[in-house]
């Protein structure tokens, strides 16, 4: 009878143990709510947070083109002198050259300038393209360079 007494004490608690454990872990109706608000709230100021600094990205990264843009026109603007010393039968040719440098710069500065900051998914693949362009404007301009001072 013992061994019976104390079996029953077992389940007894194992079970008193199962249903605290399922009531505890329900809550009432207003604490889920409370946690819901909660945690609406903390993901609302994760995203405010997120979107002011994809902002701050967004306008470091267009104003530090602009400053690359702009010494790209320098450096097209002292192309332009140096036409002078190009022998007669390459004046064409440079002309053209320093045309489609001024154009690849002029779509730069008008692709960051109209860029919709709003449009954050596609904000990688702009910056990623639109710095490869940069890169490949300024070897272009190096590269005009180094070919017309041989």
């Amino acid at each position: 009878m013992k061994s019976y007494t104390i079996q029953h004490n077992i389940i007894s608690a194992f079970i008193v143990i199962c249903i605290s454990s399922i009531l505890l872990s329900c809550g009432s109706p207003a604490q889920k709510v409370d946690s819901a608000q909660d945690k609406a709230a903390k993901a609302a100021e994760e995203l405010s947070v997120a979107q002011a600094n994809y902002k701050i990205e967004f306008d470091n990264f267009k104003q530090e083109s602009k400053i690359k843009i702009d010494a790209n026109d320098a450096r097209i603007s002292n192309l332009k002198k140096e036409k002078d010393m190009a022998k007669k039968d390459k004046k064409a040719d440079y002309d053209k050259k320093i045309a489609d440098l001024e154009e690849k710069n002029a779509d730069l500065r008008s692709r960051i300038d109209n860029y919709n900051e709003a449009d954050k998914e596609k904000w990688q693949s702009f910056k990623t393209e639109f710095n490869h362009d940069m890169d490949e404007l300024g070897k272009a301009l190096n590269d005009f360079a180094t070919d017309n001072e041989k």
